[in-house]
């Protein structure tokens, strides 16, 4: 059998036309639902992770939401999530028992802002081992932060 013939629209000056590209045949598939239970989510955390690299000691990672998270059935596995976005996963760090987390009172930053700041050490990467973190949040989010994370460590 023949193909069908392809959908046409005009362009810009409407004197051509030019094809549509053919809609996918393949349905799309169930988003799977996450085997974590969120726990807290705080809007617009700053992450850097601290290397040396070319003289500069840290990296920025994002500025987006950060999820706390605790596994549904393994309840002593927890995990800190932060994705760009359009979803990408940029931070995944577990959060161990006995990780230690310290909190800094709030501070101006370089912009002028007034940030408070959570500094940690955790394993992104296992083959480069352990590595610095630090969150930036805003002031009223420390103290809800750090309790969540403190309940996780335990």
């Amino acid at each position: 059998s023949a193909p069908a013939p392809a959908t046409t629209t005009p362009n810009t000056n409407g004197t051509d036309d030019e094809p549509l590209p053919a809609a996918s045949a393949e349905p799309l598939g169930k988003a799977k639902k996450s085997d974590y239970d969120n726990k807290l989510t705080i809007g617009l955390v700053s992450a850097y992770k601290f290397v040396k690299k070319n003289g500069k000691n840290k990296k920025f990672v994002e500025n987006e939401a950060l999820h706390l998270e605790t596994h549904k059935e393994k309840k002593t596995l927890h995990r800190m999530l932060m994705r760009n976005s359009v979803g990408k996963v940029m931070l995944n760090l577990a959060v161990s028992k006995g990780q230690k987390f310290v909190e800094t009172k709030a501070q101006k930053n370089k912009k002028g802002e007034i940030r408070a700041y959570i500094r940690f050490n955790a394993c992104q990467d296992p083959e480069i081992g352990l590595e610095m973190f630090t969150l930036s949040v805003q002031p009223n989010d420390l103290e809800k932060t750090m309790n969540v994370l403190t309940q996780m460590t335990k």
